[in-house]
C-alpha cells in the first residue's frame, strides 16, 4: 500500500555511485562518507535526481522488485540521517550524481614512482618475490630467522638501537607503499596510530578508497607487502649470494629478515584488522566483516548473548559465520602466546632488569636495565594513546547519535 504523501521536488546532494559485487558504493561528496546500498537504493536515488515523484518511484520498484521491503517515506527519512537531502539554505548546483567514476582520469599524472612500482607489468614481480623468498626458506632451512636473531651483539644497548632503527625504517618503507600506491590513484592518505589487542601499530588510512572499482582497490591494500617482501629477496639475496660479509653486517641483515618474516606472519592474522583482512573484506564483498562476526557471535554465544544490531546480507551470511570461526580461534591462540610467551617473556625481562638495576654489576648492565624500562614505558605509552584515541572516537559518535 502506497501511503506516501505528495513531498514535492526531492533535491539529493552531489554523490558518486560505483558498482561493486553485489551492491553499490555510495560516496557523498560533501562530507566525504561512503556508503554501501542495494541496487532498489540506487535506482531510487538515480530517479529522484531525474526529479521522479517518491510515489511513483515506489510504485514502479514494488513492481520491479516484489521480494524487497520498498517504502520511500523510510528511505527518504534514511537519506536524510546520512546527509543526502539537500537543505533548505543550500544550492541546488550542488545536488545531482556521477554514476561509476572514471578511475583512468582520476590516476595522478605526477606520481611516477607510483606508476612504475604498481604498474600492470611489475604487479607479477611481487608475486613471483614471494614465491622465491618461500623457496629460499625450503632450500635453505638456516636462513629462517631464529628469536636470536633480535641479538646480534653483545651489548643489549647496541640490539634496542639498532632494533628500534630497523623497525621504524621498515615500517616507513611499508606504510610509503601504502601511500605511493594510494596517491598513484588519485585516493588521500592520513598516517595514525592506532592497535591491535595489545600491539601499538603505525597505521595508513585511506578513506577514499572507495572511490576506485572493487578489482582496483586491491593494490594499495597490498602494496606494504610488496614492499616488505621486496626487501626480504634483497636481503636473502645478499646473505646467500654475497661472500665474506662481516659479523655485524651479517647480524643486522637477520635482524632485516626476522623482522619482515614477523610483519608478514602479523598480517596474516586476519582476525585483526591487518592489511591481508582488508583484502580478505574487499574480495569477499562484506564490507563490515569484523563488526557483523562480533555481532553474530555475541547473538549466538550464551555467555555474551544480546541482540545484534548489525546487518547482514543472505549472500553474505555464510562469509560471516566461517569468519567468526577463524575469529575466535584467533582470538584464543593470541591469548594462549600472551598467556603462555608474553607474560613470562614480560616477568623474567623484568626480574633480570630490575636487579640489574638495583644491584649493578658494571655501568653497562644498569644502562641496558634502564634502555629496557624505557622502551617499555615508550610502548605502554604508545598503547595507551592509541586506547584513548579509540575511546574519545567512540564518545564523540555516541553524542553525535
Amino acid at each position: 500500500m502506497n501511503n506516501n504523501k505528495n513531498l514535492g521536488a526531492i533535491r539529493l546532494v552531489l554523490h558518486r555511485i560505483v558498482k561493486d559485487k553485489d551492491h553499490y558504493i555510495v560516496e557523498q561528496l560533501l562530507t566525504g562518507e561512503f556508503f554501501e546500498m542495494p541496487q532498489p537504493a540506487v535506482e531510487a536515488m538515480e530517479a529522484l535526481v531525474k526529479g521522479i515523484p517518491p510515489e511513483q518511484i515506489e510504485l514502479e520498484l514494488i513492481n520491479k522488485y516484489p521480494d524487497e521491503e520498498i517504502n520511500m517515506m523510510d528511505f527518504l527519512t534514511q537519506l536524510g540521517e546520512m546527509g543526502f537531502l539537500v537543505k533548505d539554505d543550500q544550492d541546488s548546483l550542488f545536488a545531482g550524481s556521477e554514476f561509476d567514476l572514471d578511475i583512468e582520469a582520476s590516476i595522478t599524472t605526477h606520481s611516477i614512482i607510483g606508476r612504475f612500482l604498481f604498474s600492470k607489468q611489475v604487479i607479477p614481480v611481487y608475486a613471483i618475490l614471494v614465491c622465491v623468498n618461500i623457496l629460499f626458506f625450503f632450500s635453505r632451512p638456516d636462513l629462517f630467522p631464529q628469536p636470536r636473531d633480535l641479538f646480534p651483539f653483545e651489548l643489549m644497548m647496541l640490539n634496542i638501537i639498532v632494533s628500534l632503527v630497523v623497525s621504524v625504517t621498515l615500517l616507513a618503507i611499508h606504510e610509503s607503499g601504502h601511500v605511493i600506491a594510494a596517491r598513484t590513484y588519485g585516493l588521500t592518505t592520513s598516517i595514525r596510530l592506532g592497535h591491535r589487542l595489545f600491539l601499538p601499530v603505525i597505521e595508513t588510512q585511506m578513506p577514499t578508497i572507495w572511490r576506485l572499482p572493487r578489482g582496483r582497490r586491491n593494490i594499495p591494500l597490498l602494496a606494504g607487502l610488496f614492499m616488505d617482501h621486496t626487501l626480504l629477496f634483497i636481503s636473502i639475496s645478499i646473505l646467500v649470494f654475497v661472500p665474506s660479509l662481516s659479523e655485524i653486517i651479517t647480524g643486522i641483515l637477520g635482524m632485516i629478515v626476522l623482522q619482515l618474516v614477523m610483519m608478514s606472519l602479523y598480517q596474516c592474522m586476519v582476525f585483526m584488522k591487518t592489511d591481508l583482512y582488508y583484502l580478505l573484506q574487499n574480495v569477499s564483498g562484506s564490507y563490515n566483516l569484523l563488526e557483523n562476526a562480533e555481532g553474530w557471535l555475541k547473538e549466538k554465544l550464551p555467555f555474551i548473548r544480546r541482540e545484534n544490531t548489525t546487518v547482514i546480507y543472505d549472500k553474505e551470511r555464510n562469509i560471516v559465520r566461517g569468519y567468526a570461526m577463524f575469529y575466535m580461534f584467533g582470538l584464543f591462540a593470541s591469548g594462549t602466546v600472551f598467556v603462555f610467551y608474553v607474560i613470562p617473556q614480560l616477568t623474567y625481562s623484568f626480574a633480570i632488569s630490575f636487579d640489574r638495576l638495583i644491584n649493578p654489576y658494571s655501568t653497562s648492565m644498569k644502562v641496558d636495565a634502564i634502555l629496557f624500562f624505557a622502551q617499555f614505558a615508550v610502548f605502554a605509552g604508545l598503547l595507551t594513546y592509541s586506547w584513548g584515541k579509540k575511546y574519545a572516537r567512540s564518545e564523540t559518535n555516541a553524542n553525535k547519535t
